[in-house]
């Protein structure tokens, strides 16, 4: 009988859901149809195959078919599900363009942020809400590892860039995690045919030759540690110059918010410099080309190479690069010396914008006679020596780091540890768990078995202990788990705000934008769907509707449970969250009771005011003199604590705080302090929000700071490794440059204090919000309890 009830409750439900797919309209399933999806940068533009790392955003390109109907703009959405690093779908939607009818549209751009190394990822066309079409990208082998490089040429493909970076296949590297070998000119494949090279996991490389591969939100590229761009391509760059559809200005803002990026430029270099202006990343001009025999700057770099000379029998072509404030020499052998002393050209200069770092080579990289020198490689390895981020393990390990390694020396974990921790909340350990699960284990099986057998003496009332045992059990530890980790909502914040007062390019564009990093965590005492979204507050930007937020979960790059470096698996329960449009918010997040789960932003804004939230006077005292005097003015609405200046590797602490809207005058004559030791003090009084011990070094929150925003100087046994972090690396600009980096702190909110009074405070440049988006009506209320710490970073140009 019961066999029978289960088989027609199967029935009638498969019945129904048959009945629902006939009844929806024969027209709508056929007017789509997904025939491509590829995700990844691609390697040109016949590839197939795409390179992404896990934990980062990356484009999905789908190519679609459509049916005997046009499909006007809007009608259809294009939507992307895939795990985040815990296993919970999440899921990014965008309207689909207008589709003319009976055509194969390929190409359609859309993102997606995997989880980790087995995450599938699942792409469907939905119609009035309806599923139309599906088809399921499973994972790549091209995936880059964690803790590895992505290379992307731009404008075409360079295989002398990959040939110089990839390794012989029998090339042996000394096992071990530590800091990697130095690259020895001339030793790596410059002589090999390409059949022989072997792409490594810890080193992939992508190329984009047209403009419609290029992503339209800038996020697109956040998986991309170094971009090359090239020249030798006119019609592409003529393209990119005049584009319109977002992807000049997604560039731009990946540059803006940490990217590194080398421009290459030769005989096309006027419409480089139309590019130059357009994009406004340096301040830069290029005026005409000359011609010169072989350059000893670019040989003077490579001086170990074999055959470092230029082919004799072709002149160089350079561009005339007119350098501005901000923009300094690579490297002060990288001139040409032709007319010297009338004339020092410049054969690549650097510069900052925002977090970003701009290289500029005066010759075409992906051309003749660059292409023929027998030194390039050598060349692009000392390009890879100024902007590839620092390694923190050995390239030999590339395999071993992903699957087998999660030590606690990378960054990002460290962060979120330290966000993890709330101090009036008790945590359990595994083995007085596993004690308690052992004395109920007796409790309900011998235990009761006794009880029943030699004192009662009746079995049958087992029916009745059982079910009281479980119920008193489990009132007991939800009472307990209630004492111990309280029933109110918990968060754990953490800022980093960065200035670049480079004066913009163009002169009418207003105050220097304001550039934000946060990071938070919520203990939250309940089960419950979070919506969540943050915002720029008042003083720090905040009004600005141009402000742009990106926020999306955090995890740790390695290979531990909620990592993106293991080989994962979706939650055992389907529940999906979606992004706001561009990701600039997530809604309804699931968080179990009592659990916690950490969140990452990125947000851009312009001061709606025209007072600069940072303000520089700063000089050399004399014009042969690396002396420097001049004063700063902190127009935030907060002081700032335990200032230091860093000026060409040397630390000046600061006396005293930086008082807001109170001019102050720096000291680069008193206490000194070398870059290294500097980065092991931590600031004074610095609440300890970690308590883990790794085999280094107890971390606090202001040496993990230190070592995070300054990772390329920082000492190998200070921090190893940074994956997931490296955009806020300003390490670079800490040697050699006419520039001041200034870092400060503000004194520490909360400390659990009320939320909303935390997140009011003036001394807190982001506002949280949940419950709702930024945008949609009033900000909620923030309930419970909030800690804040801020860190400020200012990059201050030294006129000359």
């Amino acid at each position: 009988m019961r066999f029978a009830s289960t088989l027609s409750l199967a029935l009638i439900v498969t019945a129904f859901a048959a009945a629902v797919a006939r009844a929806q309209p024969k027209e709508i399933k056929e007017r789509l149809a997904i025939e491509r999806v590829r995700v990844g940068l691609p390697e040109g533009r016949k590839s197939d195959h795409g390179k992404y790392k896990t934990g980062f955003w990356a484009p999905v390109y789908v190519d679609l078919s459509v049916g005997p109907q046009d499909i006007p703009a809007g009608e259809a959405v294009l939507a992307v599900e895939t795990p985040d690093s815990d296993g919970i779908l999440n899921q990014y939607t965008q309207p689909l363009p207008a589709l003319p009818r009976r055509q194969s549209v390929a190409g359609i751009i859309t993102y997606v942020r995997p989880g980790n190394f087995s995450s599938e990822i699942n792409v469907s066309v939905q119609i009035n809400k309806q599923q139309v079409a599906k088809a399921r990208a499973t994972p790549d082998s091209d995936i880059v590892d964690n803790g590895g490089v992505l290379w992307l040429a731009l404008g075409s493909k360079l295989p002398g860039l990959q040939r110089a970076l990839t390794v012989r296949q029998n090339q042996q590297f000394p096992q071990g995690p530590g800091e990697p070998q130095p690259i020895q000119p001339g030793g790596q494949a410059d002589d090999l045919g390409d059949d022989d090279l072997a792409d490594t996991s810890l080193r992939r490389f992508a190329a984009i030759d047209t403009l419609e591969q290029m992503p339209t939100r800038w996020f697109g590229y956040q998986a991309v540690d170094v971009m090359v761009l090239t020249s030798g391509s006119e019609s592409f760059l003529t393209n990119l110059a005049a584009d319109r559809s977002g992807r000049l200005d997604a560039l731009t803002e990946w540059v803006r918010r940490g990217g590194r990026l080398i421009i290459s430029t030769g005989h096309n270099q006027q419409i480089v410099d139309k590019l130059l202006k357009n994009m406004q990343l340096m301040h830069c001009t290029l005026e005409g080309t000359v011609t010169r025999a072989p350059l000893t700057g670019f040989q003077q770099v490579i001086s170990f190479a074999a055959g470092s000379q230029f082919p004799r029998q072709g002149r160089v072509e350079v561009a005339k690069i007119v350098p501005g404030i901000g923009v300094d020499l690579l490297d002060e052998r990288l001139v040409d010396t032709t007319n010297a002393p009338k004339e020092m050209l410049p054969l690549a200069v650097q510069a900052g914008c925002g977090l970003g770092h701009v290289v500029l080579v005066g010759v075409d990289l992906d051309g003749p006679p660059f292409t023929a020198w027998k030194g390039q490689g050598d060349f692009w390895r000392f390009l890879q020596s100024k902007l590839e981020p620092k390694l923190g393990v050995s390239e030999g390990r590339q395999v071993g780091f992903r699957m087998n390694e999660a030590d606690n020396t990378e960054l990002a974990a460290q962060l979120q540890n330290s966000l993890e921790k709330f101090g009036d909340i008790t945590v359990i350990s595994f083995g007085w768990v596993a004690l308690f699960i052992l004395i109920y284990i007796v409790i309900v099986g011998p235990l009761d078995y006794l009880f029943l057998k030699k004192v009662v003496k009746r079995l049958e009332l087992t029916w009745i202990t059982f079910p009281a045992v479980v119920v008193a059990v489990s009132t007991a530890a939800y009472f307990t788990a209630y004492y111990l980790k309280g029933n109110d909502l918990k968060i754990n914040k953490l800022d980093v705000v960065d200035i670049d007062l480079t004066p913009a390019v163009d002169p009418k564009e207003p105050p220097p934008r304001i550039y934000g990093s946060t990071w938070f965590t919520l203990f939250s005492p309940r089960i419950q769907n979070y919506t969540i979204g943050l915002e720029p507050a008042d003083g720090w930007g905040g009004g600005n509707t141009g402000a742009s937020t990106l926020v999306g979960w955090m995890a740790r790059p390695m290979n531990v449970f909620g990592g993106t470096g293991r080989a994962g698996s979706q939650s055992l329960f389907r529940r999906t969250y979606d992004y706001a449009p561009d990701a600039a918010g997530v809604e309804g997040v699931p968080i179990q009771v009592w659990a916690t789960k950490s969140f990452t932003a990125s947000w851009v804004v312009r001061p709606t005011s025209d007072e600069a939230p940072f303000s520089a006077d700063l000089k050399y005292a004399q014009a042969a003199s690396q002396a420097i005097i001049g004063t700063v003015t902190n127009n935030l609405p907060v002081d700032l604590i335990d200032v230091s200046v860093i000026y060409k590797g040397t630390v000046y602490p600061q006396t005293g705080s930086l008082e807001a809207g109170m001019p102050k005058r720096l000291d680069f004559t008193g206490n000194r302090r070398g870059l290294v030791d500097w980065m092991r003090e931590g600031f004074p009084d610095a609440p300890r929000l970690s308590t883990s011990v790794d085999s280094l070094a107890a971390w606090s929150t202001s040496s993990l700071m230190k070592g995070l925003l300054f990772h390329d100087k920082a000492e190998s046994g200070l921090v190893r490794n940074n994956t997931g972090l490296r955009t806020l690396d300003q390490g670079w600009r800490l040697k050699d440059r006419d520039e001041v980096v200034l870092l400060g702190r503000v004194e520490p909110r909360g400390g659990g204090g009320p939320a909303e009074k935390v997140t009011l405070d003036p001394g807190t440049p982001s506002r949280l919000w949940l419950g709702a988006l930024p945008g949609s009506g009033a900000r909620p209320k923030l309930d419970g309890s909030l800690t804040q710490r801020t860190f400020v970073r200012v990059y201050i140009p030294v006129q000359k």
